[in-house]
């Protein structure tokens, strides 16, 4: 769905600041700003005496880095993911050209420097539009949703701000070399913002063709307003499946990069912010459907009509980069569910995330 806030209470404030954000996007991913936070040579496989430059290449081309703590790097739980630090699609065997950071929700603090400034009250302002959206749909927000941005018993929630720089690539690389490769997102909610550069597609099972999501920025007469496009995740379809399908599909979509001129330059790089809702720590997919009996359904017999239901989910399916794509003795995709069913499913997501994600 897309969806657009007026500047009308401090959250829509909050996401009007988005659509001027791109230079401060940009700046968290400077060669200066990446060496400083991530320490430079810390984990780096960098020689002595190597310069700057060098260390940044490895670092971009590498895979997860954690940001160092100090009271200049107040995000001490924020990741750096260079080019190969996550597989996406086991299928998929070129790393995807993209950068990111990623942080948990947390709260908002005056001190806290640029260009990780915003980042809290982008965060929380993304939220609130996921929580907005769980409220219309009459669903339990305290069900699906993790609240507060601290988690249950002051421990912290799962819950993610991603910010993405994705590169420019030749017009013949475009559709050869995704940005984000053919997938659905785990969670509950994904709220997303992009630049003018477009590039985020999502998939009709039905035409078997690939849409685009219009960048939509601001129109004339609109300068106070955002654009978002919010999906639902694997686990709210889940929690809604039934025998003829999920009332809430969970869409499969991906990222084509932008294509660069002849002359390249960082400004042809796309640039989006992605947030992440997952529901309270301790839930499982068996939970949520107890208290959601009005809409979802008895699950019946596990023929292969039923089975067949549960293949579009990306978090029933192995994404391992070193899956041979030999699947004899594997799971089905509705044996996963049935495996995972009554598992926490914070436990689930950080299971994903081991499996995805590449070692350097």
């Amino acid at each position: 769905m897309l969806v657009s806030l007026a500047h009308c209470s401090n959250s829509s404030s909050a996401l009007t600041r988005i659509s001027k954000f791109s230079g401060d996007i940009e700046e968290l991913f400077s060669p200066e700003f990446v060496l400083n936070s991530v320490g430079g040579v810390d984990g780096a496989d960098t020689s002595p005496g190597e310069d700057a430059a060098s260390m940044y290449r490895k670092i971009c081309n590498g895979g997860l880095m954690r940001a160092q703590t100090s009271s200049r790097r107040p995000y001490s739980n924020a990741i750096f993911r260079g080019r190969t630090a996550e597989s996406g699609d086991a299928t998929e065997a070129t790393p995807e050209p993209k950068l990111s950071w990623e942080c948990q929700r947390k709260q908002s603090g005056d001190a806290i420097p640029r260009p990780w400034k915003y980042l809290p009250d982008f965060t929380n302002a993304l939220h609130s539009v996921a929580s907005t959206i769980i409220h219309t749909l009459g669903v339990p927000p305290g069900l699906v949703l993790q609240e507060s941005s601290r988690g249950s018993s002051g421990g912290g929630n799962i819950d993610l701000l991603r910010v993405f720089r994705y590169d420019a690539v030749s017009s013949d690389e475009s559709l050869k070399t995704m940005g984000s490769s053919p997938h659905s997102d785990w969670g509950t909610l994904t709220v997303v913002w992009q630049d003018d550069k477009g590039g985020l597609q999502t998939y009709c099972h039905g035409c078997d063709r690939w849409s685009d999501v219009d960048a939509c920025g601001p129109s004339s007469g609109e300068e106070n307003s955002v654009h978002l496009f919010v999906h639902v995740g694997d686990f709210l379809s889940l929690t809604t499946q039934n025998r003829d399908g999920a009332c809430w599909p969970s869409p499969r979509h991906r990222v084509i990069c932008p294509t660069r001129d002849v002359n390249g330059g960082v400004n042809h790089c796309r640039r989006s912010l992605v947030y992440f809702s997952y529901p309270p720590p301790g839930i499982s997919i068996s939970d949520a459907q107890e208290q959601l009996e009005g809409l979802v359904a008895e699950p019946g017999t596990c023929g292969e009509d039923k089975m067949d239901l549960y293949e579009g989910y990306s978090l029933l399916h192995n994404q391992a980069a070193n899956d041979s794509g030999d699947n004899k003795g594997s799971k089905s995709a509705f044996e996963t569910y049935q495996s995972i069913r009554g598992t926490p499913f914070d436990q689930v997501i950080r299971d994903k995330w081991n499996q995805v994600q590449r070692s350097r």
